[in-house]
């Protein structure tokens, strides 16, 4: 095998996995998505799951429900809004705990 043919063979590997990847990409244009899944051999229209919008804001999964104040601030690995008074860290005090 020559050295050109070599190289390109070696680009190409290189490179398939984020080929394949790029169209599913929700970051990516969807214009460009849809022109990349043909050169890629890629008929359907395949997309990254994405999470279900939820609510921005709302009230404290740790506090009473008395303290009635909204929160923007989710804990990582529950997803339950926090106070700044329960955060520790990016987690709740909850998770913290277990």
């Amino acid at each position: 095998m020559s050295r050109r043919l070599f190289l390109k063979a070696l680009s190409t590997d290189l490179v398939r996995n984020r080929q394949v990847t790029r169209p599913t990409l929700s970051y990516i244009p969807k214009n460009l998505r849809k022109r990349i899944r043909p050169q890629q051999n890629i008929l359907e229209d395949i997309t990254a799951p994405q999470n279900e919008p939820g609510p921005s804001r709302g009230r404290c999964g740790v506090c009473s429900r008395a303290n009635d104040n909204k929160y923007s601030v989710k804990c990582n690995k529950c997803g339950i809004f926090i106070c700044k008074t329960h955060t520790q860290s990016i987690f709740c005090s909850n998770c913290v705990d277990r």
